[in-house]
Order: structure tokens, then C-alpha cells, then sequence
């Protein structure tokens, strides 16, 4: 039993590679991960190369290597977007019994990433602040790790860079350098082939500002047509407009002559059919003119129309034929008014 305890305290707390007495923490840190940091660079981890890293996985406190190695990180892995280590302290480090005692304690839980080699990278914009894009690393690794008691956010990290043969840059170089390259990018090449030539109705003798002239004007040329396309729709659009007013009207006007309807009906109609002659001409054609007061009398001076002799007050009031009654047959109105209300109506005196 106490040969097992000291081989498992053997194993646990002391491997020596060189002259460094190594102590694992078995304590998980974040080392990566692709949000953007604190110098406005998002350092991808889908670019991570943790091969190369991984041959000499050393690390310091707060990025100082004055006392020498602090660290080494073991099962760099990933793990989703985050880039995961864990810290073996050097025992033998003036700090290395401090710093394992706060990681263990968990006053010690943040890593940075140092010593930057980035081999490819470009600008991307930052709709916070257009003025300066974000530095997008895709392919990188770093040359140390270090654990840190108060990084500026969770996945800080030492702004010293390289560049992919080890020459030392800073982030000002690095976004004017992508800046210029963006810029070349903007400068296209067109081949001044015969068939451009033809197009832009240019001999083989023409001249580069010819070309460029010939260029602007189909695309000014262009800018006239689609002016102009707009403008012939919209004049196409207001005439097919103005003539189904005009046809609406005509329809309505004939209608109210030919008394199928009156003008408040009239004028419903040309609002709910504005735009559609077609249906509103086969709505009307259906109507029946209305019969008026007078026709009626003419029709049958004896008593109520044939359409109107078998209805009742309440029937005629249905049919909205109830006025017409009591204007145009004041003696058969009189008769279903006493039918109705047991009494006949009340005959206002003349003023």
C-alpha cells in the first residue's frame, strides 16, 4: 500500500524532460478561440496549426521569460471553436510552486497566446467601427503560452507578431499591408479583345483612353435605356389608368340614366370598381331599372303595383318600398300602417 501511494504521488507530481521537474495541474484551459480579441484580430481556430506548436508547447507567467520556462502544455486538442491545453508547472521555476498552488486554487485560470506567427490573413469589416477592420488570421500558431492573472478579456493574448519567415511585424504594418493589397485587388485587367473593340465601335489602332471613353459610354448609354424603360412603364401604367376611369364613368353615367340605380349607389360603385371596367360593365348590364313613383301610378291608378298588392307593412319595409308607398299611395299606405299599428298615421298640419 505505501509502495502504491508513492509510485501514484511519483506519477502524479514529478516527469522530467532535461533538467525541468514538471508538475501536472490537470486543470482545463482555454487557450484559442475565434472570437475577436483585443487588438481587433480574429485569430481562426479552423487555421490553428497545433502541429507546430505542439513540438515545443512552452508557456511563462504574463508572457515574461525572464526566469525561464514555467510551463509546458500537454493534450493540446480541440474542442469545437476552443483551442484547449493543459498546464504542467515547472517546479524548479523561482514562481513554480506559487503559480501551481493558484492554479489548483483557481486564482490562475486565464491563458494568452505569445509570440504570433501568422502565415495568411485579410480584412474584414467591423460594423462598429467602419474605420478600422477587423484582422482575420486563418492560418497561424503561436510559440508560447502563457498564464496570466488579469488578461483584457477571456482569450487575450501578446501582440508580438511574425510574419511566415519569422520576421518580426506589428498590427499597424499589418493592416496597411492588407489595405494596400485590397486595393490592388480593386485594379482589373480587361484583355482588349476584337470583339470588345467591335462593341465599343473601335478600330485595332484605338487607344487605351478610347477604350476606357468607349467603356463609360455603354455604361452611360445603359444608364439612358433603363431611364428610359422606367419612365415609357410608368406612362403606360398612368394611360391604361386614365382610360378605365374614363370607361368607368361612361358606364355609371349610362347606368343612372337608365335609372338601375341611384347616386350614392352610383358613386359605391365607381370606388369599389375603380380600375376593373370589365366586371363593373357586366354588373350593370344584369340590372333592372327601378321602377319610379310616378311610373308606378301610371302603371296601375286603381292601387299598388302588381309587385307591391299582396305585401304587408313589414314586407314593403324589407323592400325598401315602404316611402315609395306612402308618397304614391297615400290611401293603400293608410290601410297597412292600421293593419300594423291598429291606428292610422298621424297627418303632420301645415305650417
Amino acid at each position: 500500500m505505501l509502495f502504491g501511494s508513492v509510485f501514484q504521488e511519483l506519477q502524479f507530481y514529478a516527469h522530467t524532460t532535461g533538467n525541468m521537474a514538471l508538475k501536472a495541474t490537470g486543470k482545463k484551459f482555454v487557450i484559442s478561440d475565434s472570437s475577436v480579441n483585443v487588438y481587433n484580430m480574429r485569430m481562426m481556430t479552423s487555421g490553428y496549426d497545433m502541429a507546430e506548436y505542439a513540438k515545443n508547447p512552452i508557456g511563462y507567467y504574463g508572457h515574461k521569460p525572464d526566469d525561464g520556462v514555467l510551463l509546458r502544455w500537454e493534450d493540446i486538442h480541440l474542442d469545437g471553436d476552443q483551442v484547449i491545453a493543459y498546464p504542467s508547472v515547472n517546479m524548479d521555476h523561482p514562481r513554480g510552486e506559487r503559480t501551481y498552488n493558484e492554479i489548483i486554487d483557481g486564482l490562475l485560470n486565464s491563458a494568452s497566446v505569445g509570440k504570433l506567427c501568422i502565415k495568411e490573413y485579410h480584412l474584414e469589416d467591423n460594423a462598429a467601427d467602419p474605420e478600422n477592420p477587423i484582422i482575420v488570421v486563418t492560418n497561424w500558431y503561436n510559440k508560447e503560452t502563457s498564464v496570466v492573472d488579469n488578461p483584457a478579456n477571456r482569450n487575450a493574448m501578446k501582440a508580438e507578431l511574425y510574419d511566415g519567415e519569422g520576421n518580426e511585424i506589428n498590427l499597424d504594418e499589418l493592416t496597411i499591408d492588407l489595405k494596400n493589397k485590397l486595393k490592388d485587388m480593386a485594379k482589373i485587367t480587361i484583355p482588349v479583345t476584337p470583339e470588345l473593340l467591335s462593341l465599343l465601335n473601335l478600330g485595332d489602332d484605338a487607344t487605351a483612353d478610347a477604350v476606357i471613353k468607349g467603356i463609360q459610354g455603354l455604361s452611360d448609354e445603359n444608364k439612358t435605356l433603363t431611364t428610359n424603360l422606367e419612365k415609357a412603364n410608368t406612362d403606360i401604367a398612368t394611360e391604361r389608368k386614365n382610360t378605365a376611369a374614363a370607361r368607368i364613368k361612361t358606364i355609371l353615367d349610362k347606368g343612372l340614366e337608365d335609372k338601375k340605380f341611384n347616386v350614392a349607389t352610383r358613386n359605391k360603385l365607381e370606388k369599389q370598381f375603380a380600375e376593373l371596367p370589365d366586371q363593373l360593365e357586366d354588373l350593370v348590364k344584369d340590372m333592372t331599372p327601378m321602377p319610379s313613383v310616378v311610373d308606378a301610378l301610371q302603371q296601375n291608378t286603381d292601387g299598388l303595383p302588381k309587385e307591391l298588392a299582396d305585401k304587408s307593412y313589414d314586407d314593403l319595409h324589407r323592400m325598401g318600398r315602404l316611402a315609395e308607398v306612402r308618397d304614391g299611395y297615400p290611401e293603400e299606405y293608410k290601410k297597412l300602417y292600421k293593419a300594423k299599428h291598429g291606428r292610422e298615421p298621424k297627418v303632420e298640419k301645415a305650417k
